[in-house]
């Protein structure tokens, strides 16, 4: 998916992950956007609201949005650096989420390709030091992300594929020279520590 397929400059400082998310969703366009952010400028009202009042968004999507969007933030303090999981499966993102948690890591999760990206694009985000990546989900799949990273600049951001697909681990390497590691679905909590932090040792982490 090329960074032309999603909104990758908002403006006027307002590059931000509500819209970005909202705004892959397809839930708003552009338009809908630009024209809540002038009335915010008066109204001093959450984008959300002013979405809301325009008639272009109601109270569910807007709190599926949030709550989105919280997912994907984590909890950053006192964390030695933030990581992306990104797997459709609810529960195993919970989980593999809860493990690097546990090791000391911030880590927001996204559910769908197009949350991921959200999260890498909007500039009110910390950008992860490391994306652990499901790369069969439906819809979009997880091989969409890798392109992105690419186009990203700055820091490159490694990833670890976890997948039950061992038989991909080659295509996607050649791919990708984003992808550092590759570990099986499932895959022990030690392990997928273990791999985290080998791929952090001898990765420079980018700023947030």
């Amino acid at each position: 998916m090329p960074l032309a397929g999603v909104r990758a400059n908002m403006g006027n400082g307002s590059h931000r992950l509500l819209s970005q998310l909202l705004l892959n969703q397809g839930v708003v366009s552009e338009q809908d956007i630009d024209e809540a952010q002038r009335r915010q400028e008066t109204s001093r009202e959450p984008l959300g609201q002013v979405l809301m009042n325009l008639g272009v968004l109601n109270q569910r999507e807007l709190d599926l949005a949030t709550r989105a969007q919280a997912r994907l933030r984590g909890k950053p303090e006192k964390a030695r650096a933030h990581l992306l999981v990104v797997d459709d499966e609810t529960e195993v993102g919970a989980v593999v989420g809860d493990i690097l948690a546990g090791a000391g890591y911030s880590v927001g999760v996204a559910q769908t390709v197009d949350e991921a990206i959200a999260a890498l694009l909007a500039s009110d985000t910390a950008k992860p030091a490391l994306i652990v990546l499901d790369l069969n989900m439906p819809g979009k799949s997880g091989l969409e992300i890798l392109p992105i990273v690419q186009q990203l600049g700055g820091h490159p951001i490694p990833v670890i594929v976890l997948t039950g697909r061992a038989d991909m681990e080659e295509q996607v390497r050649a791919q990708s020279p984003h992808v550092r590691g590759f570990l099986p679905k499932p895959t022990g909590a030690r392990d997928l520590v273990r791999a985290v932090e080998a791929v952090l040792n001898e990765a420079p982490v980018p700023a947030a």
